[in-house]
């Protein structure tokens, strides 16, 4: 069964970037399904570990591209998280 499914994943491999839209989208909903405002150094903290990750598997292309998920998930939830600029 894994197999296959490896199979239909990696030969669909042309039509990846199609499905970054929706891990944007999804990052906005996770914010507004949160019941209080997130703390921006918690956002800005996984940022910074997602930004090392990347330089940690530069070198991995693989894993570089599934890294591609959770930056899009954080792009989107950190567009729509209001900037404050009173407390900068």
């Amino acid at each position: 069964m894994w197999s296959a499914l490896k199979e239909r994943f990696f030969a669909e491999q042309s039509r990846w970037s199609l499905w970054l839209p929706v891990f944007f989208a999804t990052g906005i909903g996770a914010y507004f399904a949160l019941p209080d405002e997130p703390s921006k150094w918690v956002t800005l903290g996984i940022i910074e570990f997602l930004i090392l990750a990347a330089v940690v598997l530069r070198f991995h292309p693989f894993m570089l591209r599934l890294l591609i998920i959770p930056a899009f998930v954080m792009a989107g939830f950190t567009l729509i998280q209001p900037v404050s600029y009173t407390h900068l």
